[in-house]
């Protein structure tokens, strides 16, 4: 709020804008929460939220905050410090420093709040953006194929994101061990000998990672590619029938390649390479049962997080399209808290909710409700019983000259006969002439009278021109 208000100031100083006027907290809170509710019902254009037609607008948008006012918050929303940011020029800029703030409060928030089960999966994460921005990914095989990409760490059985970090490029340097292998060792920092099953896929798997993640006390399961260096020789063309696989060990660490419809090459630290199950495949000649590794189910069912929960992301979105990439990504990290509250919410809470199911689409209605908190701006105003109310109350009684002639009106309250004069008292909110002016201000019982008949309401609104003496 303090920043967003630090920036406009400093742009209007640049480029005046009467239009915008300092926000508070509890405003910043009702525009995340009707960005919530675009998610949940979506529309052509942002505009029409707040159409007047029964049939495209919603009154609560018009009630909480104004189009125009909601743009302005938008225009003018800033997360860091404008007077502490470095020179885009500086060595060693960061490039995420519009969003150092968001991103260091929802990493501790995360890890706080869940403590993650014993099964891991750690994979990518695409935050859509088809604008221009120097690390922007480009992933054909995602659903997201464009935008900024995250290395996401997640609970394997619930999909929680717990900790999360930016691919920002290549590194200067390079790689000892490759980018898969830095960045699963960095996410797994702070596991070291808690003995939990991390589950990666064939982009950061290796012999190597898997070896010194079991030095570090914990076990990895993961697909892996048959030219990875240190995989057996003599399982990288092997020609299996379906249902078959072939399996070497290496202390705890065991290669196994399954054919499936194809061969299927895994690495694993936690998995017996003696156990077996039964599934099915449905064939042209109707379904048959082939034999199943272990290590095959074990991944299959835990490797799955980070997709449960960008599944689970992806359904309703946050706000709407924008230019500028890093309110995108401040939108989609909003939308990772709140889904993270979702999945709190579905596995903790005892609450009776009063329906079968609970849905996510319940749950972000009701945060959007608690985020906006009943805030209407027009709660914000000041209560008047009158516009007059509003104007400043002169300090004293004062016989002074106006802009327009009006009836005197102590002279028609006493005789009916109508009396031009331009002066008047401008406290009292009456037009009086010089014979009235002494006369009504030494009686009170007078002047009530004339105040009783006639509220201030004109005179009050009109300019003082000039002050001729009493």
């Amino acid at each position: 709020m303090s920043n967003t208000n630090k920036y406009a100031a400093w742009r209007t100083a640049r480029t005046p804008d009467a239009k915008w006027k300092p926000t508070n907290l509890k405003e910043l809170m009702a525009c995340i929460g009707l960005k919530m509710i675009m998610g949940t019902n979506k529309k052509a254009q942002r505009r029409d939220y707040w159409s007047t037609c029964n049939f495209i607008g919603q009154e609560g948008f018009r009630f909480t905050i104004p189009v125009n006012r909601f743009e302005k918050i938008e225009k003018y929303l800033h997360i860091s410090d404008r007077e502490a940011e470095p020179d885009r020029n500086d060595p060693g800029y960061d490039r995420l420093v519009k969003l150092k703030p968001v991103i260091e409060t929802l990493s501790r928030t995360f890890k706080k709040c869940y403590k993650i089960s014993q099964y891991v999966s750690i994979d990518e994460s695409m935050i859509a953006f088809s604008g221009l921005l120097s690390f922007k990914q480009y992933i054909p095989s995602k659903p997201i194929k464009r935008g900024v990409k995250l290395w996401a760490r997640c609970c394997g059985l619930t999909g929680y994101m717990d900790q999360f970090e930016f691919y920002l490029g290549k590194k200067e340097g390079g790689y000892a061990f490759g980018l898969g292998y830095d960045v699963v060792m960095r996410l797994t920092a702070d596991l070291v000998h808690t003995f939990r099953r991390v589950f990666v896929d064939n982009f950061f798997s290796s012999v190597r990672l898997a070896l010194d993640l079991l030095k570090k006390g914990l076990y990895m399961c993961a697909t892996t590619r048959s030219n990875r260096k240190g995989f057996p020789s003599d399982l990288k063309n092997v020609r299996l029938n379906r249902g078959d696989s072939a399996i070497r060990q290496y202390g705890h660490l065991c290669a196994t390649v399954w054919k499936d419809r194809k061969n299927v090459c895994l690495l694993s630290t936690c998995s017996q390479p003696t156990e077996f199950d039964k599934v099915t495949r449905k064939t042209h000649a109707g379904r048959i049962e082939i034999t199943r590794p272990d290590v095959i189910r074990d991944y299959n069912e835990r490797m799955g997080g980070v997709d449960r929960h960008d599944q689970i992301r992806a359904t309703y979105n946050l706000g709407f399209h924008n230019k500028k990439w890093w309110l995108k990504v401040f939108n989609a990290l909003i939308n990772i808290a709140a889904v993270n509250a979702y999945i709190l919410f579905r596995e903790t809470s005892t609450r009776d909710n009063g329906k079968k199911r609970y849905r996510h689409l319940d749950f972000r209605r009701e945060l959007a409700l608690q985020l906006i908190d009943g805030y209407s701006y027009l709660a914000e105003k000041p209560t008047a019983t009158s516009v007059n109310d509003l104007l400043p109350e002169p300090a004293e009684h004062k016989f002074e000259e106006f802009d327009t002639r009006v009836k005197c009106h102590c002279h028609y309250h006493e005789t009916g006969v109508r009396k031009d004069t331009p002066t008047g008292c401008y406290k009292c909110g009456l037009h009086l002439c010089d014979e009235c002016y002494p006369r009504v201000h030494e009686n009170d019982e007078l002047r009530k009278a004339l105040l009783k008949r006639w509220p201030r309401r004109k005179i009050r609104q009109r300019k003082r021109k000039r002050k001729r003496p009493s």
